[in-house]
């Protein structure tokens, strides 16, 4: 200890031999104070260490953000390379059927399609009121699966709505209401300027948008007390468009079809 009280320690860096003949100095290595002498700072090694810790801390916090902006991006280029794709695939089958009503010396399918929407308008009841069903009451909804169509009940009188003019239909169990949203052209002008891949219209759709000046009727409501009846209408036009869409998908699955044939053996 010093005459402060404070320890330290003394490494002896010559080696001495004494002779009768005087001291001899054996040690051959560096003796200079810079050689022999140095001082651990502990507390700045700590500060030094904590640093180094932050600073890979951040280090990979900066490496994780940069990792998930570049999976960001790869979704990102993968979604609109996907929609590209589908774009490309609807665009070739366009073409494919249009070249194929070319060799077969059809109509093509497009001009076809306009032309019928331009003169096809969907009749339910040819003869008028004298024809619709007998059982049908007055005041009350009715469908006609025979000719897929919805009779309203209108002023006490039953106005006959084809159910491919249907939009929707939902119910209100708790206020015992039904509700028939119908294609109209606010919906049309609304579905043809929507982004994305543009459904080709079907004819009856066609054929609302080609007589946009008439009046059409968009919504209506029907209050019930009797639950079972609303449950009826509304499991009656389910099934109806689910056979509609059935058929509808058939059809445009069989136009792309060559008819072959008779094989002659």
């Amino acid at each position: 200890k010093n005459d402060k009280g404070k320890v330290y320690a003394i490494l002896l860096a010559d080696t001495v031999q004494l002779t009768d003949e005087g001291a001899k100095l054996l040690t051959n290595n560096d003796v200079s104070w810079k050689g022999i002498a140095y001082t651990l700072e502990t507390d700045e090694v700590e500060l030094v260490d904590k640093d180094l810790e932050v600073l890979e801390e951040t280090s990979t916090s900066l490496r994780e953000q940069s990792k998930q902006q570049r999976q960001k991006e790869i979704q990102k280029n993968m979604a609109e390379e996907q929609e590209r794709r589908e774009k490309q695939q609807q665009l070739a089958e366009q073409l494919r059927v249009r070249a194929l009503a070319k060799l077969e010396g059809r109509e093509d399918p497009d001009a076809i399609s306009a032309k019928a929407a331009e003169r096809q308008m969907v009749v339910s009841y040819k003869s008028g009121p004298s024809s619709f069903p007998h059982e049908a009451r007055p005041g009350r909804l009715f469908v006609d699966m025979n000719r897929e169509t919805i009779l309203l009940p209108v002023y006490g009188m039953h106005v006959p709505l084809h159910i491919t003019t249907l939009k929707s239909i939902t119910k209100n169990p708790e206020l015992g209401e039904l509700r028939l949203n119908f294609i109209a052209p606010t919906h049309m002008q609304r579905s043809t300027t929507s982004t994305g891949a543009q459904k080709q219209l079907s004819v009856v759709e066609k054929a609302v948008k080609a007589n946009g000046n008439r009046i059409f009727l968009r919504e209506a409501t029907y209050k019930c007390s009797d639950e079972h009846h609303l449950n009826h209408v509304l499991q009656q036009v389910s099934d109806l468009r689910k056979r509609v869409r059935e058929r509808e998908l058939l059809r445009k699955q069989s136009q792309g079809l060559v008819k072959q044939d008779k094989l002659v053996l």
